[in-house]
């Protein structure tokens, strides 16, 4: 399984990076509507839809430093992976409550928003606890269920900051074009 493991550390190098990076990009993101927070509802608003893109990508960055410690064994790394997992599905309990509270005071959440920041990110944690639990049994099914997991974390954050960038171009008020 050691070879196994060698062989995925590229990958989780590449990964952990790019989380590392697009970290910084949706705090960048979010900063952008800085000048909103006024607004209790935009307040809100930010919590509820940055917070869980921050704690996605920190999720890929933690996979990726768990799994390239090189004292890793299965054994550990399995526990590891399944505890964040089950942490990672409290907190997405947690969120898809704020996001229904968010609906119900602010505005109507669409369907799209209930897929992509509940039901997938609650899927990619799935996926991230049953890989734990397989893995100290290790097989290279658990390690390509692990990789699948990161690649959604990484693709969720990346759809969810474009959307917050969308979203907070449409809060600006419109200027007059001279």
């Amino acid at each position: 399984m050691i070879e196994a493991f060698r062989a995925w550390q590229n990958f989780y190098l590449l990964t952990g990076a790019t989380a590392a990076t697009l970290t910084g990009l949706v705090f960048v993101a979010a900063s952008l509507g800085a000048n909103l927070m006024g607004s209790a509802r935009v307040t809100g608003g930010l919590r509820t839809f940055v917070t869980p893109t921050v704690i996605h990508f920190t999720t890929v960055l933690l996979v990726a430093m768990l799994f390239t410690i090189p004292t890793q064994t299965c054994a550990s790394l399995g526990l590891l992976l399944a505890c964040c997992g089950a942490a990672g599905l409290g907190y997405e309990g947690s969120s898809a409550a704020g996001l229904w509270r968010h609906h119900r005071q602010v505005f109507s959440v669409k369907a799209a928003d209930w897929l992509w920041r509940a039901g997938l990110p609650a899927s990619g944690y799935v996926l991230l606890l049953w890989a734990g639990i397989r893995l100290p049994r290790p097989t290279s099914r658990a390690l390509d269920l692990l990789a699948i997991a990161v690649i959604a974390f990484v693709l969720l954050g990346i759809r969810n900051t474009w959307d917050l960038v969308l979203w907070i171009a449409r809060q600006q008020p419109s200027r007059p074009v001279e």
